[in-house]
């Protein structure tokens, strides 16, 4: 619960720093020489919201149970200097959880990351190489039957990858593998689970009055190792997101 207010809190100051670019926006309209550059860091801003199904080598939907679709929502904030080098702080956090006949079933997930990132260039695409410390709470329900219920922490490294194929549009890739450690509340300690995410799509970028804009949208899966009976089972998440992101 802890981290999620944590998370919270994250959110607004990420909604702040949006909110807080709208009116000097506004202002520059009028600015003929507003121009955008990618050259001179600074600070920036995002958030996606995720639609998501969990999935498991239990599975989801025998014996009538079944969870459907859940949104949850991804923002960061961070900066970068003129030579690439910054720091980003995330937060994820989603609840895929469904009562059947009283019987919660599903993921309840959120984590908190703070990484160094770091960009370079080969063959024409973008890339963002990425790597830091993750904070996170896991719990996993079947059939009313709480298996996991994890405070983890651990490292964290991703590699975000865009490559224009027309004008404002893009490719993009987004890859990130955690290895954490941690407790369970319920009967282990001592408890190691890898955590992997991967999203595919498309962005569209756009220069408004000196300020980088992006949309982008695609398919997003994760994967985590051992939360079902005793550990030997592993469970997924499959969907989609929709984000936006501005660079002040």
């Amino acid at each position: 619960m802890a981290l999620r207010r944590f998370g919270r809190l994250v959110a607004m100051c990420c909604l702040a720093l949006g909110t807080a670019w709208l009116p000097s926006q506004v202002q520059a309209n009028d600015n003929p020489y507003c121009v955008c550059s990618s050259d001179d860091g600074g600070f920036y801003a995002g958030g996606e919201v995720v639609l998501l199904r969990p999935y498991s080598q239990l599975g989801y939907t025998t014996d009538g149970y079944h969870v459907p679709d859940s949104p949850g929502v991804r923002v960061w904030t961070g900066y970068e200097a003129a030579d690439g080098l910054g720091i980003r702080f995330r937060y994820f956090d989603l609840d895929a959880t469904a009562p059947n006949d009283g019987d919660i079933t599903g993921i309840d997930v959120q984590y908190f990351d703070l990484e160094a990132t770091t960009e370079l260039e080969f063959c024409h695409t973008q890339f963002e190489l990425s790597g830091g410390v993750r904070f996170a709470n896991f719990k996993s329900y079947w059939a009313g039957t709480r298996y996991s219920d994890l405070d983890e922490r651990g490292l964290t490294f991703g590699i975000q990858m865009e490559r224009n194929v027309c004008r404002d549009l893009s490719l993009f890739g987004w890859f990130q593998e955690s290895l954490l450690f941690g407790d369970d509340a319920d009967n282990y300690t001592g408890y190691m689970q890898r955590w992997t995410e991967l999203q595919l799509g498309l962005q569209y970028d756009r220069c408004i009055c000196g300020r980088n804009v992006y949309v982008r949208g695609g398919v997003e899966a994760q994967y985590h190792t051992g939360v079902y009976e005793d550990n030997h089972y592993d469970s997924s998440l499959f969907g989609y997101f929709a984000g936006a992101g501005v660079s002040f």
